[in-house]
Parts: C-alpha cells; structure tokens; sequence
C-alpha cells in the first residue's frame, strides 16, 4: 500500500478538489431566474489532490495521482515537498 509522502501514513485512496469552469444560460421562468441544464462540460481550471489523512497537497496531477496509487513512481515535485 502507497504511503504519503509527507505524513508517511499508508493511504490506499486520495481526495482531490476541483475547480471547473461550466458554460450555460439564464432566463426568466414565471418571474424567478433559471439555471438551464444546458450545461457544457466544464473545463478543468485547478485540480488539488490530498492526502486522506493529513490533508495536505500532494502537488499531485491526474497521471500521478494514478501511478501513486498503483505504487509506481511519480514526479519529483512531490519530493520537493518534503524537503
């Protein structure tokens, strides 16, 4: 089982935090304003993994986030965080 780099604590899952930005419209609906649900996909805009247990950024991207889990290497930006 993976361990976080920073707590060292054996994490078999990750939380992430996404920021997205959607696209849709706004009307008038019997006096009230309506979100339409012609929503487009929305664009990633910041994405922030964490470990599960000491909550902090991971500095993770989505293909690091897959490797940890699998227990491959990731990146060296992790490593940086912990210093």
């Amino acid at each position: 089982m993976p361990k976080c780099p920073l707590c060292e604590e054996e994490i078999d899952e990750l939380w992430y935090e996404e920021e997205v930005m959607e696209r849709g419209t706004l009307t008038i609906k019997d006096g009230e304003l309506k979100f339409n649900e012609d929503v487009t996909e929305g664009e990633t805009l910041n994405l922030v993994v964490k470990c599960p247990r000491c909550e902090r950024d991971l500095n993770f991207g989505n293909d690091d986030a897959e490797h940890f889990l699998k227990g491959e290497p990731v990146s060296e930006l992790c490593e940086v965080l912990r210093g």
